[in-house]
């Protein structure tokens, strides 16, 4: 599918909307047939629990795609808002399911509406690019990594004490994903290089890939998929560092 010799005449732009594509389309499957997705994967039944790991994970893939997109066909400066609206809709779009799990959703609401006041303001040029980005380098980054640190500290913000391997998991790899949204915006800005702001990510998404790998037997996981999402994220990753360094 693509060609790693030379390039194999693909440009960059083409890479990021590819890549960008493949998340929203599995992003948007995942959401709307949750159960189904995880079936693909091998697991046969998933709870509420899990279920809402899941569709912040699609949503936060579908994410990825839209700033991709937003950032290829507009520029940077438009597109550090999206990250900050998508995952507001789609935190936002979660609370009956944790209304239904009997999760206090204060928290998660007041945090769906600060990002879309953010994410609004950046849209409008309220707030500028520079101010923008350096939100999206502290939630993005360094939140999503010390989200990974204290896993178990946030499962207990949600009142969940004894949450699967398959929820800590998916919300590992939603972690992983915000990061590597933060990766791409902010690789992009800091050299110029939409190229090398997709080779990161593409690169970051490898990793989420092969720990995720490491762990697949224990949680539950079905290898082969994981595979191909490794293989096509790597080969993605090395020919946008190529285009740049061609």
């Amino acid at each position: 599918m693509l060609a790693l010799r030379g390039g194999g005449g693909v440009n960059n732009d083409q890479l990021s909307n590819t890549l960008a594509g493949i998340n929203i389309a599995t992003g948007i499957q995942g959401w709307v047939m949750p159960e189904k997705t995880m079936a693909m994967y091998g697991v046969d039944s998933i709870s509420d629990e899990e279920k809402f790991m899941l569709r912040g994970l699609m949503g936060a893939n579908i994410v990825q795609g839209v700033t991709m997109l937003a950032e290829t066909q507009l520029d940077i400066g438009k597109a550090v808002g999206i990250p900050m609206l998508g995952i507001a809709v789609s935190t936002a779009s979660q609370v009956p399911l944790l209304k239904k799990l009997d999760v206090s959703t204060d928290m998660v609401i007041g945090t769906a509406v600060v990002l879309a006041a953010l994410g609004e303001l950046a849209r409008r040029g309220t707030i500028n690019e520079n101010v923008a980005g350096n939100i999206n380098n502290v939630w993005l980054l360094l939140i999503s990594v010390s989200e990974m640190f204290k896993q178990q500290a946030v499962l207990e913000s949600f009142g969940w004490t004894n949450s699967t391997p398959l929820t800590k998991s998916l919300m590992e790899n939603f972690s992983f994903t915000k990061a590597s949204t933060g990766l791409f915006l902010l690789i992009s800005k800091l050299t110029g290089k939409r190229g090398l702001g997709l080779a990161a990510c593409a690169a970051s998404n490898t990793c989420n890939c092969i720990v995720t790998f490491t762990r697949a037997d224990k949680v539950g996981l079905k290898k082969g998929g994981l595979l191909v999402w490794t293989a096509l994220s790597s080969a993605i990753a090395l020919l946008a560092f190529r285009n740049e360094n061609a």
